[in-house]
């Protein structure tokens, strides 16, 4: 009970979560800040936005607030026809709004993750290894573009399948920046065991589910 833990990654990191909290463990990737956040769907759930589906997306994380200390940077941000932003690097739980309130998020999650050098045990669950680009920015996304998002910025979105050597690389760089900055770091990785409900690949979603374990 001595040991504090960071988890990032899947949907299953927020269940782990739980659990570790339940029994009294130091879970430094959880916030009661994320309570106000105001969410799409009437039934969302803030707990959510941290999710981090695939390897890309986990990467950007360590390297904007363990690596760099910069943070998300404004310009990755994409503007609806509304006026107000989208965060790709969140999830779509999320609901869009102004520059300044998405920041503001990133600023309380970039904070959390600056745990990343302190904690123990960093916990990584892995989910997709269907991701979106963006094309503008150069960089992978977290969460697929919404269907008006993508009707607004037609050629700025690309569809990629992480491939077995894609995913080592990022997991690579990802040990790399974490040993560089905590050494001492316990990391435990795992596959989430929550299977794809649907493909952007046009497979069966059971050949892309099993394809992405």
């Amino acid at each position: 009970k001595d040991m504090s833990f960071f988890l990032i990654g899947s949907c299953f990191a927020r269940g782990l979560e739980r659990i570790l909290s339940i029994r009294g463990l130091d879970v430094r990737s959880v916030s009661s800040e994320f309570d106000n956040w105001e969410t799409q769907y009437e039934k969302g759930s803030a707990l959510g936005t941290t999710n981090r589906y695939n390897t890309a997306s986990i990467l950007n994380e360590f390297h904007w607030n363990v690596e760099t200390d910069t943070g998300l940077e404004a310009s990755t941000l994409i503007q609806k026809s509304d006026g107000l932003y989208f965060d790709p690097h969140a999830t779509q739980t999320i609901a869009p709004g102004s520059l300044d309130d998405q920041m503001a998020r990133r600023s309380i999650w970039s904070r959390m993750c600056s745990e990343i050098a302190r904690v123990d045990v960093v916990v990584i669950t892995l989910g997709l290894v269907e991701v979106w680009y963006d094309r503008e920015t150069g960089v992978y996304m977290n969460a697929a573009p919404d269907p008006r998002l993508a009707a607004q910025y037609p050629d700025r979105f690309e569809f990629h399948i992480l491939n077995y050597n894609d995913n080592m690389d990022n997991l690579e760089r990802i040990y790399a920046i974490l040993k560089g900055r905590n050494p001492g770091a316990k990391i435990i990785l795992t596959v989430s065991p929550v299977p794809l409900l649907k493909t952007f690949s046009g497979q069966d979603v059971v050949i892309a589910n099993t394809y992405s374990k």
